[in-house]
């Protein structure tokens, strides 16, 4: 197994996760009755494409010049990373089941939470990983971009409490 990613793998798992929220915050909004919430969604997945479209961009500009690469990645910090790919942090799907179950705003916005936190928790855990500081510098952007969506789905979070 080849332990290295190169900065344009890590903004095509950027761009992957921006479509699978985009398609999310999309579904969402088809289910949920509270008109706030539903127009709330509709502009998460309007930014989750806008994301996907800065870090495609990212990405082209990385593949002409070097290919950069990060730290080789070995042992226990190697499987966490694959591990990570392969759960639900990426496939939508994965969440469907707990996704189907309500069309309650603030459960669903919780959802949205935890989609946002999961993107999150993965960039930073790599970003602790990278070695080159032009990796370093685009995974910053891509988590400053999430904690910005997490942000906002708190806030929604605490207006709806606050209007029960």
């Amino acid at each position: 197994m080849n332990n290295q990613f190169s900065a344009e793998e890590i903004l095509d798992i950027a761009v992957r996760m921006e479509v699978e929220g985009e398609k999310f915050y999309k579904a969402a909004a088809e289910i949920v009755d509270d008109p706030s919430t539903k127009k709330f969604l509709l502009d998460l997945a309007n930014w989750e494409d806008s994301h996907r479209q800065l870090f495609s961009k990212m990405r082209e500009e990385i593949s002409l010049g070097n290919k950069d690469y990060l730290c080789d990645l070995d042992g226990d910090a190697m499987k966490y990373l694959v591990a990570i790919v392969k759960q639900d942090i990426f496939e939508f799907e994965h969440r469907l089941p707990t996704f189907k179950k309500t069309t309650e705003p603030m459960e669903i916005l919780q959802l949205a939470f935890g989609f946002e936190k999961d993107t999150i928790a993965y960039f930073v855990g790599l970003g602790e990983l990278v070695v080159s500081d032009l990796a370093k510098s685009k995974i910053d952007v891509i988590v400053r971009e999430e904690m910005s969506h997490a942000r906002m789905i708190s806030e929604h979070i605490e207006e709806l409490k606050r209007n029960k």
